[in-house]
């Protein structure tokens, strides 16, 4: 056996396009020739509280086994979450991920993600987007088997365009990059930078 599980969940809905998830889930979970015992609470939620605005968060509490040094440990997890439009063209997206995971001797890491996206709808057929994701990463290399950064942050942007000709026929043209920062670095130094375009069209025969 691998895997193991038990959900118990329930929902609720009022207005304002309200809905939350919420339960418990017990695993029993098989990982480098153990099993462990995996019980954690979760619960999503949905709201809308303006006409161009919608909010949703999720979050767990309980236990994570630690892959990469074999234990279990307390994890807790939280996702927020922002779509709104401005206008008939422009509309955006903003998260925010924190996931921190507690083992015997203190806490092993604590990561933040910050995740923006801007987009601009021209017409049905086209739209421009632009997109900034952060990351920062903090862990307790003494607390780990193998050798680890004790920080990492990483940075992404991406500038891409897209036309629609038809389901089947799609233009994308675009420039990304990426750049990141470790222990052997002090600021984030870029590394990766692309302009690409992907081209497909569908002929029928």
């Amino acid at each position: 056996m691998l895997e193991e599980e038990i959900e118990v969940h329930g929902n609720v809905q009022g207005p304002k396009q309200f809905f939350t998830n919420f339960g418990v889930v017990h695993r029993k979970v098989f990982w480098d020739d153990a099993y462990y015992n995996v019980s954690q609470f979760m619960m999503f939620a949905r709201f809308d509280p303006l006409d161009n605005l919608r909010l949703t968060a999720f979050t767990s509490l309980g236990d994570q086994i630690d892959y990469s040094n074999s234990r279990l440990g307390d994890n807790k997890f939280l996702e927020l979450g922002a779509q709104f439009k401005l206008g008939k063209h422009l509309n955006s997206e903003i998260s925010y991920v924190y996931d921190t995971l507690d083992v015997e001797g203190g806490k092993l890491y604590e990561a933040n993600q910050y995740d923006v996206r801007f987009n601009y709808n021209f017409n049905l057929n086209s739209y421009l987007r632009l997109v900034v994701q952060y990351t920062d990463i903090e862990q307790n290399d003494e607390l780990y088997i193998n050798d680890v950064d004790k920080i990492y942050q990483g940075l992404r942007t991406e500038l891409l365009y897209a036309y629609k000709l038809n389901p089947q026929s799609l233009l994308y043209v675009g420039y990304t990059d990426q750049g990141y920062r470790d222990d052997r670095l002090d600021k984030v130094e870029k590394n990766n930078r692309k302009l690409f375009m992907k081209l497909s069209y569908a002929f029928q025969l």
